[in-house]
């Protein structure tokens, strides 16, 4: 595994190996294979890896990692692909025509007593 740039999820700093890591979990693999397929010489270093992954997301076991990877766009085979941030969409803006303000004006009449 060779180092790269830190990487930003959900407003939180990840190193290289963090994420990839957690590509991995996401595949449900355990502590020894995610070493395996990262071709780390131990899994005491996905070990480390783990805490500090738990550490910045302020969380215990792995099912809370998955779960948060999956809101933040992780799919099961550890693709990351963000989810757009959601925007309200507004109405869109009301043309008022002569038409209209003349029927506005008239339906504001006040009424005989």
């Amino acid at each position: 595994m060779e180092p790269g740039p830190p990487v930003f999820i959900d407003q939180k700093k990840f190193t290289h190996g963090e994420f990839l890591v957690i590509q991995q979990a996401m595949k449900d693999k355990s502590h020894k294979e995610i070493a395996k397929a990262l071709h780390i010489p131990s899994y005491r270093t996905v070990d480390t890896h783990f805490r500090s992954i738990y550490k910045t997301l302020g969380i215990h076991k792995v099912t809370e990692l998955i779960a948060w990877g999956c809101k933040v766009g992780f799919d099961d085979l550890g693709n990351y692909r963000p989810k757009a941030m959601e925007i309200p969409l507004l109405d869109p803006p009301v043309r008022v025509t002569r038409k209209k303000r003349k029927k506005a004006k008239s339906s504001s009449k006040k009424l005989p007593r």
